[in-house]
């Protein structure tokens, strides 16, 4: 009987020394020149391009990003600045380029401009928006930015650290233990059918 008590705490111990080396080998071992990261910051600097294209797709399929931007809720919250803006050119900087011009304008003439400016930006607003968009946010500079920024992930940050030490190693742990205290049970249920106690 302590025999078998011996092979069962020996696979625990086992199982336990797995999920260290496990552990070890993802996240701290050299590869690929990058010290520290393991294997699973290696896979990661693979795999960044790939996921660069992925995220970059799926945002850009995405309608709500393109309506939010093009959308009237968003006119509407920089409409006081543009009126602002409108207002201090017709008031200061037009007066400076056409004096003459600013003379001959009242304030009832000033506001059909000003209207008129509105206006034309209500309009202009969503399809500038929207080429916007399609235009300044094409796939392969989206792409590049997001795979730099998966390639700059550092395994070995503290944060990601505590991360792995809470969420990770407790059930690597547990799962290594449990799979080799079986393996402990069915080496000593075999040896007791096949050999005998």
């Amino acid at each position: 009987m302590l025999g078998y008590f011996f092979i069962i705490s020996g696979f625990l111990i086992s199982g336990f020394l797995l999920s260290r080396a496990i552990l070890y080998f993802l996240f701290k071992y050299q590869v690929g020149g990058a010290a520290g990261d393991g294997w699973a910051g290696h896979m990661i600097r693979l795999s960044s391009h790939e996921a660069g294209y992925k995220i970059t797709d799926s945002i850009l399929q995405d309608d709500k990003i393109r309506k939010s931007l093009a959308g009237d809720a968003l006119l509407q919250k920089i409409r006081p600045e543009i009126s602002t803006h409108i207002d201090q050119f017709l008031d200061v900087k037009l007066k400076a380029i056409f004096p003459l011009l600013s003379q001959f304008m009242g304030a009832k003439t000033r506001d059909q401009l000003k209207g008129a400016f509105m206006d034309e930006m209500d309009r202009l607003f969503p399809e500038l928006m929207e080429k916007l968009y399609s235009g300044l946010l094409n796939r392969d500079n989206m792409a590049e930015i997001l795979s730099g920024k998966i390639n700059s992930v550092n395994l070995s940050d503290s944060s990601i650290r505590g991360w792995i030490n809470k969420n990770i190693r407790p059930r690597l742990d547990l799962f290594c233990s449990a799979f080799m205290l079986m393996a402990g049970v069915i080496t000593c249920i075999l040896h007791s059918l096949l050999i005998g106690p």
